[in-house]
């Protein structure tokens, strides 16, 4: 299916980029004196990624090439700080990245999850 197709050639670019992403995300991390957690999982599954493409191409009614546009979750990365200091890291992480030139996009609130299946 078009999905697919698709999702391979998200994380085949995902796959090419993330040398040099995760590069900057460990030097924020010791900058910042933060953990990363899960660098293991940084990729989305494509079985994921097929999963998304098509769910979100049927919810939103649009073509799956729309929406393969808009994933911007092939590549994610998950920061620790300790709670005293956890919005002070994510305004931080935020700012640094700004300055290496890229683009801040969706943030997944984890805390919103808190307690549930997923957490």
């Amino acid at each position: 299916p078009k999905s697919l197709k698709l999702s391979r050639q998200l994380l085949a670019e995902a796959k090419k980029n993330e040398p040099e992403i995760t590069a900057v995300v460990e030097e924020i991390a010791t900058v910042l004196n933060a953990e990363i957690t899960r660098l293991e999982d940084r990729f989305k599954t494509e079985n994921s990624l097929v999963r998304k493409l098509s769910d979100y191409s049927n919810e939103k009614n649009l073509p799956i090439k729309v929406i393969a546009k808009r994933i911007n979750d092939v590549l994610r990365y998950t920061y620790l700080f300790p709670k005293s200091r956890y919005a002070e890291g994510l305004n931080s992480v935020q700012t640094h990245f700004q300055e290496k030139g890229y683009q801040i996009g969706k943030i997944f609130n984890g805390w919103l999850l808190a307690g549930t299946l997923r957490d």
